[in-house]
């Protein structure tokens, strides 16, 4: 009987060594849990955060783009009227060399004929 006292005595040592061991296993395993869990927790907000910085900088790029394809548009009316305006002032500045050229041939014309009306005179006298 002694010797059954003595083992139920190893058994209920044994047993709440063991009983021990589990309390702390499952705490260890609930720490490990929570601790899974922030870290999903976190990797969610992170890809949260990053789709949401994602999305911006594909509103900011497009908007970007809209800039970039008015201001391309803006620069081709400009270079058009740019061309325009060079195309108007060439036509101009032909037409006033053409004028200034018949201007000037004329004046040689008035001066020639008043210059042999003035040799003619000078020969009469």
């Amino acid at each position: 009987m002694k010797e059954t006292l003595k083992e139920n005595g190893e058994l209920k040592t044994l047993y709440l060594q063991v009983c021990s061991a589990r309390d702390s296993v499952t705490r260890e395993m609930k720490e490990i849990r929570n601790s899974i869990q922030k870290e999903r927790d976190d990797f969610k907000k992170q890809e949260k955060d990053y789709i949401e910085r994602i999305e911006k900088e594909k509103q900011q790029v497009e908007k970007l783009r809209v800039e970039l394809n008015n201001a391309k548009q803006e620069l081709e009316q400009a270079n058009k009227r740019i061309t325009e305006l060079h195309t108007e002032f060439t036509d101009k500045q032909k037409e006033f060399t053409d004028k200034l050229n018949k201007f000037l041939e004329d004046e040689k014309c008035a001066m020639r004929k008043e210059m042999e009306a003035c040799i003619h005179v000078s020969r009469e006298q």
